[in-house]
């Protein structure tokens, strides 16, 4: 540990373990910390990041997502949901593929975007504290999903809404 007039830093054993590739026990840490501090959204977040299996990273990044969400860190939960919508992208490659109509010239603008696309845009709103706008993006996103009969997805992105709802609240 080391101490200055400015600072205090000191090893942090989660850190030093994902760094020398333990990754089992570097979870074990974040399991620990998590049990210390169930609504600790980095915790959530970093083993999301070291997760082998897709659901389990999924559900703890999508947990980090909605925690940052409930304390109005934006600009955090903007972060996590982009790297949902990576990991959504790996484990649906043809979700990428798929986008909306857009020969209809009476479609808006935003209805002629994929729904990943919407989803980008809405994570920029919030990193921006701009709820109504992230709302409106991840609101036709939802629908998108629910028009492709994409239950997960359509259910993933009700939670963001909902966060932010309580949000406006």
């Amino acid at each position: 540990m080391r101490v200055d007039e400015y600072s205090v830093s000191c090893e942090v054993k989660v850190t030093a373990n994902w760094k020398k590739q333990n990754q089992q026990q570097a979870i074990k840490d974040f399991n620990q910390a998590i049990e210390i501090s169930p609504r600790y959204a980095a915790a959530y977040y970093q083993r999301g990041l070291i997760q082998e299996n897709r659901q389990d990273k999924l559900n703890d990044l999508q947990f980090a997502a909605l925690t940052y969400l409930q304390f109005n860190n934006y600009s955090e939960a903007a972060n996590v949901l982009e790297d949902i919508d990576k990991l959504y992208l790996e484990m649906n490659p043809d979700a990428a593929i798929k986008e909306s109509p857009t020969g209809s010239p009476t479609l808006s603008a935003d209805l002629k975007k994929s729904p990943h696309q919407l989803m980008i845009e809405g994570r920029e709103a919030l990193d921006k504290s701009d709820l109504q706008t992230a709302l409106e993006k991840y609101r036709l996103a939802r629908q998108i999903f629910w028009d492709r009969k994409d239950t997960k997805k359509h259910q993933e992105v009700q939670q963001i809404i909902s966060a932010i709802e309580g949000k406006k609240r």
